[in-house]
């Protein structure tokens, strides 16, 4: 489908992404819910539970976020390579963790950098 996508709607030429993957990804992700649907209908958060603001306020933003994520991350395998594009989104969680301590929503302390930059080496 991502192949498609790019070669019919962008015209981007050759753009070989393999389909196979996010296939077992949504298939494997069919079987682990499949599996614990009864774990996940006793929570709170399920869909016959919620409401539509607390879907509107919780559940959309994150969902458009993720869905750009992924557009984003597939055309940046157009024109980079895939390693080149999972270096700069491995950066991600430090930029979020740095927002969160210059709004204050989040403190530093010695076992967050200590983690952060045990995983960076």
């Amino acid at each position: 489908m991502n192949k498609w996508f790019f070669v019919r709607w962008f015209q981007v030429p050759n753009y070989s992404h393999n389909v196979s993957i996010i296939c077992k990804f949504f298939l494997a992700s069919f079987f682990v819910f499949t599996c614990m649907k009864s774990t996940f209908s006793n929570s709170e958060y399920w869909m016959t539970r919620i409401t539509w603001k607390e879907y509107a306020v919780k559940f959309a933003p994150l969902g458009a976020l993720f869905a750009a994520d992924i557009v984003l991350s597939n055309y940046g395998f157009v024109y980079s390579s895939v390693s080149f594009v999972e270096i700069i989104k491995s950066g991600i969680p430090i930029l979020v963790l740095i927002a969160g301590f210059m709004t204050g929503k989040d403190t530093i302390s010695a076992l967050k950098i200590v983690t952060i930059l045990s995983t960076r080496a």
